[in-house]
């Protein structure tokens, strides 16, 4: 398995940080016996958390504005070693280049996506559709076929 990034980018406001959030409760649903670092995670709130699976260590930061703590978490999760990580970031500038670096520094491939958006629809299952759409490429990351 390659280590890689699954960079969520858009504009802010779009519901990125949501689906990052959704996306680790798909994880930890599917992997009831994983640990988390914290141990207990605070939805309300932008997230940084580390999950081991027994297997796959992943790391994920819902913040991904410029100026916030993206940069300090994507030196954290490469230097535990995470073998995917999950941010958001923005369209570009400084949060693309930090996880554009992560190729460069520590051999991390990237898969840019976003979260599906709409103005008339429901922001909140459009998040969820896109967390669980998102988390089965994890998937294939972790199973070795993507």
């Amino acid at each position: 398995m390659n280590k890689t990034v699954f960079a969520i980018w858009g504009h802010a406001q779009q519901g990125k940080s949501d689906t990052v959030k959704r996306i680790v409760q798909e994880i930890t649903a599917a992997y009831p016996t994983a640990t988390t670092t914290p141990s207990t995670i605070n939805y309300s709130a932008d997230i940084q958390v580390i999950i081991a699976t027994g297997k796959i260590t992943i790391g994920i930061e819902s913040q991904g504005d410029p100026n916030s703590r993206l940069f300090t978490s994507l030196t954290q999760f490469s230097s535990a070693n995470c073998d995917i990580i999950i941010c958001s970031t923005r369209t570009s500038g400084a949060t693309v280049d930090a996880v554009s670096a992560l190729h460069a520094s520590h051999g991390y491939d990237i898969v840019w996506t976003t979260n599906h958006r709409s103005n008339e629809k429901n922001q909140a299952i459009l998040n969820d559709i896109s967390a669980k759409h998102i988390f089965g490429l994890v998937q294939q990351v972790m199973a070795g076929t993507l």
